[in-house]
Protein backbone atom coordinates (compact mmCIF):
# COMPACT_ATOMS: atom_id res chain seq x y z
CA UNK A 1 0.00 0.00 0.00
CA UNK A 2 2.55 2.58 1.08
CA UNK A 3 5.94 3.25 -0.41
CA UNK A 4 9.04 1.59 1.00
CA UNK A 5 12.67 2.73 1.25
CA UNK A 6 14.85 0.66 -1.11
CA UNK A 7 18.59 0.15 -1.42
CA UNK A 8 21.13 -1.11 -3.97
CA UNK A 9 24.91 -1.54 -3.91
CA UNK A 10 27.12 0.84 -5.91
CA UNK A 11 24.22 2.39 -7.82
CA UNK A 12 25.54 5.28 -9.90
CA UNK A 13 25.12 6.87 -13.31
CA UNK A 14 25.23 10.32 -14.90
CA UNK A 15 22.58 12.82 -15.98
CA UNK A 16 21.41 12.47 -19.55
CA UNK A 17 20.66 16.14 -20.16
CA UNK A 18 20.64 19.27 -18.02
CA UNK A 19 17.82 19.84 -15.51
CA UNK A 20 16.65 23.10 -13.92
CA UNK A 21 15.93 23.73 -10.25
CA UNK A 22 12.26 22.73 -10.37
CA UNK A 23 11.69 19.75 -12.68
CA UNK A 24 10.38 16.57 -11.05
CA UNK A 25 11.83 14.02 -13.45
CA UNK A 26 15.31 13.40 -14.79
CA UNK A 27 16.99 11.03 -17.20
CA UNK A 28 20.15 9.05 -16.46
CA UNK A 29 22.40 7.26 -18.90
CA UNK A 30 21.56 3.93 -17.26
CA UNK A 31 19.28 3.01 -14.36
CA UNK A 32 20.37 -0.64 -14.41
CA UNK A 33 22.17 -0.54 -11.06
CA UNK A 34 19.45 1.35 -9.18
CA UNK A 35 16.37 -0.15 -7.49
CA UNK A 36 13.68 -0.97 -10.04
CA UNK A 37 11.10 1.20 -8.25
CA UNK A 38 10.88 3.96 -5.62
CA UNK A 39 11.63 5.02 -2.99
CA UNK A 40 15.36 5.68 -2.73
CA UNK A 41 17.69 8.67 -2.29
CA UNK A 42 20.13 10.08 -4.82
CA UNK A 43 22.59 12.96 -4.69
CA UNK A 44 23.23 15.15 -7.74
CA UNK A 45 26.01 17.63 -7.06
CA UNK A 46 25.02 18.65 -3.50
CA UNK A 47 21.25 18.21 -3.87
CA UNK A 48 19.56 15.20 -2.29
CA UNK A 49 16.48 13.95 -4.14
CA UNK A 50 13.93 11.27 -3.32
CA UNK A 51 13.21 8.98 -6.27
CA UNK A 52 9.56 7.91 -6.12
CA UNK A 53 9.30 6.18 -9.50
CA UNK A 54 11.47 4.53 -12.15
CA UNK A 55 10.51 4.11 -15.81
CA UNK A 56 13.31 2.82 -18.02
CA UNK A 57 16.07 5.41 -17.47
CA UNK A 58 13.76 8.14 -16.14
CA UNK A 59 13.45 8.91 -12.44
CA UNK A 60 10.47 10.71 -10.91
CA UNK A 61 11.88 12.74 -8.04
CA UNK A 62 11.02 14.97 -5.12
CA UNK A 63 13.57 17.76 -5.12
CA UNK A 64 15.62 19.40 -2.37
CA UNK A 65 15.27 16.82 0.37
CA UNK A 66 16.88 16.87 3.83
CA UNK A 67 17.77 20.56 3.98
CA UNK A 68 19.37 20.70 0.54
CA UNK A 69 18.45 23.21 -2.19
CA UNK A 70 17.07 22.62 -5.66
CA UNK A 71 19.45 24.01 -8.27
CA UNK A 72 20.30 23.56 -11.95
CA UNK A 73 22.44 20.50 -12.75
CA UNK A 74 24.44 20.08 -15.92
CA UNK A 75 24.44 17.27 -18.43
CA UNK A 76 26.81 14.46 -17.47
CA UNK A 77 27.09 15.14 -13.73
CA UNK A 78 27.11 12.15 -11.38
CA UNK A 79 23.89 10.64 -10.02
CA UNK A 80 24.62 8.41 -7.01
CA UNK A 81 22.31 6.52 -4.67
CA UNK A 82 23.17 7.34 -1.06
CA UNK A 83 22.09 6.39 2.45
CA UNK A 84 20.88 9.43 4.41
CA UNK A 85 19.47 10.15 7.85
CA UNK A 86 16.02 10.56 6.32
CA UNK A 87 16.34 7.27 4.45
CA UNK A 88 17.39 5.38 7.56
CA UNK A 89 14.57 6.90 9.61
CA UNK A 90 12.13 5.92 6.88
CA UNK A 91 13.58 2.39 6.77
CA UNK A 92 13.05 2.00 10.51
CA UNK A 93 9.44 3.18 10.19
CA UNK A 94 8.91 0.78 7.30
CA UNK A 95 9.89 -2.06 9.63
CA UNK A 96 7.02 -1.47 12.08
CA UNK A 97 4.13 -3.60 10.84
CA UNK A 98 0.71 -3.98 12.37
CA UNK A 99 0.67 -7.16 14.50
CA UNK A 100 4.27 -7.77 13.27
CA UNK A 101 2.86 -9.02 9.96
CA UNK A 102 5.15 -7.79 7.20
CA UNK A 103 2.39 -8.22 4.61
CA UNK A 104 0.25 -5.56 6.30
CA UNK A 105 0.56 -1.78 5.99
CA UNK A 106 2.63 0.08 8.53
CA UNK A 107 1.25 1.26 11.85
CA UNK A 108 2.45 4.35 13.72
CA UNK A 109 3.26 5.85 10.33
CA UNK A 110 2.06 9.40 9.63
CA UNK A 111 3.56 11.11 6.58
CA UNK A 112 2.65 13.63 3.90
CA UNK A 113 3.12 13.09 0.17
CA UNK A 114 6.79 14.09 0.43
CA UNK A 115 7.31 11.54 3.23
CA UNK A 116 7.71 14.21 5.92
CA UNK A 117 6.57 13.01 9.34
CA UNK A 118 3.30 14.57 10.54
CA UNK A 119 2.27 15.46 14.08
CA UNK A 120 -0.77 17.14 15.58
CA UNK A 121 0.87 20.52 14.95
CA UNK A 122 0.49 19.94 11.20
CA UNK A 123 -3.32 20.11 11.49
CA UNK A 124 -5.46 23.22 12.05
CA UNK A 125 -8.78 23.03 13.88
CA UNK A 126 -12.06 24.08 12.25
CA UNK A 127 -15.05 24.43 14.59
CA UNK A 128 -12.84 23.05 17.35
CA UNK A 129 -15.08 23.66 20.34
CA UNK A 130 -13.39 21.95 23.27
CA UNK A 131 -12.12 19.03 21.19
CA UNK A 132 -8.39 18.31 21.03
CA UNK A 133 -5.94 16.63 18.67
CA UNK A 134 -2.74 15.51 20.35
CA UNK A 135 0.23 13.28 19.64
CA UNK A 136 -0.52 9.83 21.04
CA UNK A 137 2.19 8.50 23.35
CA UNK A 138 2.68 5.22 21.48
CA UNK A 139 2.46 6.74 18.02
CA UNK A 140 -0.37 8.36 16.08
CA UNK A 141 -2.89 11.11 16.71
CA UNK A 142 -5.50 11.11 19.49
CA UNK A 143 -8.73 12.93 18.62
CA UNK A 144 -10.87 13.70 21.69
CA UNK A 145 -14.39 15.09 21.19
CA UNK A 146 -16.40 15.95 24.32
CA UNK A 147 -20.09 15.28 24.06
CA UNK A 148 -22.40 16.49 22.94
CA UNK A 149 -21.48 18.19 19.67
CA UNK A 150 -24.78 17.30 17.94
CA UNK A 151 -24.42 17.95 14.19
CA UNK A 152 -21.24 20.00 14.70
CA UNK A 153 -18.20 18.28 13.25
CA UNK A 154 -14.85 18.94 14.86
CA UNK A 155 -12.57 19.00 11.82
CA UNK A 156 -8.76 19.16 11.79
CA UNK A 157 -7.49 20.16 8.37
CA UNK A 158 -4.34 20.44 6.30
CA UNK A 159 -3.67 21.29 2.66
CA UNK A 160 -4.46 18.47 0.25
CA UNK A 161 -1.69 17.15 -2.00
CA UNK A 162 -1.86 18.05 -5.66
CA UNK A 163 -4.16 15.52 -7.39
CA UNK A 164 -3.82 12.69 -8.15
CA UNK A 165 -3.37 11.45 -4.59
CA UNK A 166 -4.67 8.90 -2.10
CA UNK A 167 -5.22 9.49 1.62
CA UNK A 168 -5.17 6.34 3.75
CA UNK A 169 -5.87 6.31 7.49
CA UNK A 170 -5.97 3.56 10.10
CA UNK A 171 -8.07 3.73 13.27
CA UNK A 172 -7.01 0.85 15.54
CA UNK A 173 -8.48 2.09 18.83
CA UNK A 174 -11.56 4.00 19.86
CA UNK A 175 -13.93 4.71 22.70
CA UNK A 176 -17.26 5.71 21.22
CA UNK A 177 -20.43 6.01 23.31
CA UNK A 178 -23.81 4.91 22.09
CA UNK A 179 -27.32 5.28 23.42
CA UNK A 180 -28.84 1.88 22.62
CA UNK A 181 -32.12 3.53 21.64
CA UNK A 182 -30.56 5.42 18.74
CA UNK A 183 -30.53 4.31 15.11
CA UNK A 184 -27.49 6.45 14.38
CA UNK A 185 -24.28 6.89 16.30
CA UNK A 186 -21.53 9.35 16.97
CA UNK A 187 -19.03 9.35 14.11
CA UNK A 188 -15.31 9.72 13.39
CA UNK A 189 -13.35 9.58 10.15
CA UNK A 190 -11.54 11.48 7.41
CA UNK A 191 -12.75 13.97 4.84
CA UNK A 192 -12.36 16.72 2.27
CA UNK A 193 -13.00 20.43 2.68
CA UNK A 194 -13.55 23.29 0.27
CA UNK A 195 -11.52 26.07 1.86
CA UNK A 196 -13.26 28.81 -0.13
CA UNK A 197 -16.81 27.61 0.50
CA UNK A 198 -16.30 25.65 3.77
CA UNK A 199 -18.27 22.65 2.49
CA UNK A 200 -17.27 19.20 3.73
CA UNK A 201 -17.44 15.71 2.26
CA UNK A 202 -16.83 13.15 5.00
CA UNK A 203 -16.06 9.43 5.08
CA UNK A 204 -17.14 8.31 8.55
CA UNK A 205 -17.85 5.32 10.69
CA UNK A 206 -20.46 5.25 13.45
CA UNK A 207 -20.51 3.14 16.56
CA UNK A 208 -23.96 2.00 15.44
CA UNK A 209 -22.18 -0.08 12.78
CA UNK A 210 -22.44 2.18 9.75
CA UNK A 211 -19.90 3.57 7.29
CA UNK A 212 -21.15 6.55 5.31
CA UNK A 213 -20.22 9.44 3.04
CA UNK A 214 -21.90 12.67 4.14
CA UNK A 215 -22.30 16.17 2.75
CA UNK A 216 -22.08 19.18 5.04
CA UNK A 217 -22.67 22.78 3.95
CA UNK A 218 -20.44 23.87 6.85
CA UNK A 219 -18.91 22.21 9.92
CA UNK A 220 -22.15 22.91 11.80
CA UNK A 221 -24.78 22.13 9.15
CA UNK A 222 -25.34 18.57 7.94
CA UNK A 223 -26.88 18.24 4.46
CA UNK A 224 -27.32 14.55 3.62
CA UNK A 225 -25.74 11.11 3.47
CA UNK A 226 -24.91 10.25 -0.14
CA UNK A 227 -23.83 6.68 0.59
CA UNK A 228 -24.11 4.41 3.62
CA UNK A 229 -23.72 0.75 4.50
CA UNK A 230 -24.28 -1.23 7.68
CA UNK A 231 -21.30 -3.33 8.71
CA UNK A 232 -20.01 -5.07 11.78
CA UNK A 233 -17.45 -2.53 12.98
CA UNK A 234 -14.06 -4.14 13.45
CA UNK A 235 -10.82 -3.04 15.00
CA UNK A 236 -8.66 -1.88 13.36
CA UNK A 237 -10.57 -0.08 10.63
CA UNK A 238 -9.03 1.50 7.53
CA UNK A 239 -10.51 4.42 5.58
CA UNK A 240 -9.32 5.76 2.23
CA UNK A 241 -10.14 8.66 -0.08
CA UNK A 242 -8.63 8.78 -3.57
CA UNK A 243 -8.67 11.88 -5.79
CA UNK A 244 -7.69 10.73 -9.27
CA UNK A 245 -8.35 14.18 -10.84
CA UNK A 246 -11.69 12.94 -12.21
CA UNK A 247 -13.44 11.28 -9.26
CA UNK A 248 -13.35 10.99 -5.51
CA UNK A 249 -13.36 7.34 -4.47
CA UNK A 250 -14.28 6.41 -0.89
CA UNK A 251 -13.14 3.02 0.44
CA UNK A 252 -12.91 1.03 3.66
CA UNK A 253 -10.98 -2.07 4.74
CA UNK A 254 -10.28 -4.31 7.71
CA UNK A 255 -6.61 -4.94 6.81
CA UNK A 256 -5.46 -2.01 4.67
CA UNK A 257 -4.89 -4.24 1.65
CA UNK A 258 -8.28 -5.51 0.56
CA UNK A 259 -10.55 -2.53 -0.06
CA UNK A 260 -14.28 -2.19 -0.57
CA UNK A 261 -15.55 0.85 -2.47
CA UNK A 262 -18.46 2.68 -0.86
CA UNK A 263 -18.83 5.51 -3.37
CA UNK A 264 -17.32 6.92 -6.55
CA UNK A 265 -18.45 10.37 -7.63
CA UNK A 266 -17.21 13.29 -9.69
CA UNK A 267 -14.63 15.37 -7.84
CA UNK A 268 -16.63 18.48 -8.81
CA UNK A 269 -19.80 17.12 -7.18
CA UNK A 270 -20.59 19.19 -4.08
CA UNK A 271 -17.08 20.52 -3.52
CA UNK A 272 -16.06 23.24 -5.97
CA UNK A 273 -12.44 23.19 -4.80
CA UNK A 274 -11.57 20.19 -2.59
CA UNK A 275 -8.25 21.67 -1.53
CA UNK A 276 -8.06 20.49 2.08
CA UNK A 277 -8.07 17.09 3.77
CA UNK A 278 -8.54 16.26 7.41
CA UNK A 279 -9.82 14.07 10.22
CA UNK A 280 -12.98 14.64 12.20
CA UNK A 281 -15.38 13.56 14.93
CA UNK A 282 -18.80 14.42 16.25
CA UNK A 283 -20.77 13.26 19.29
CA UNK A 284 -24.57 13.08 19.30
CA UNK A 285 -26.52 15.06 21.86
CA UNK A 286 -27.49 11.90 23.73
CA UNK A 287 -23.93 10.58 23.97
CA UNK A 288 -20.93 11.18 26.22
CA UNK A 289 -17.30 11.94 25.35
CA UNK A 290 -15.60 9.96 22.56
CA UNK A 291 -12.07 9.53 21.31
CA UNK A 292 -10.18 7.67 18.59
CA UNK A 293 -6.55 7.09 17.65
CA UNK A 294 -5.37 7.60 14.07
CA UNK A 295 -2.23 5.44 13.99
CA UNK A 296 -1.64 5.69 10.25
CA UNK A 297 -1.99 8.69 7.94
CA UNK A 298 -0.41 8.33 4.50
CA UNK A 299 -0.68 10.85 1.68
CA UNK A 300 0.66 9.46 -1.57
Amino acid sequence: MSRRERFANDAASTLDGQIDAAVTSLDVISAADFPAEGDFRIVVDNEIMLVTGVSSNTFTVVRARENTTGVTHGDGVSVIQIITVGGLQRYVRDGVSLFNDSALPKSNYLVDDADAVLTASNFTAVNQGTSTLTDYNSGGLLLFVPGPSATSVRFYKRAAPTPAYTLTAQIPRWIMPRDVGLDQGSTFGIGLRDASGVKLLLLSFAVSGQICVSKMTSPTVWDSDVAAIEIGISSPLWLQIEDNTTNHIFRYSVDGQNWLTLLTQSRTNWLATPDEIGLHGNILAEDADGQVVFSTWIEE
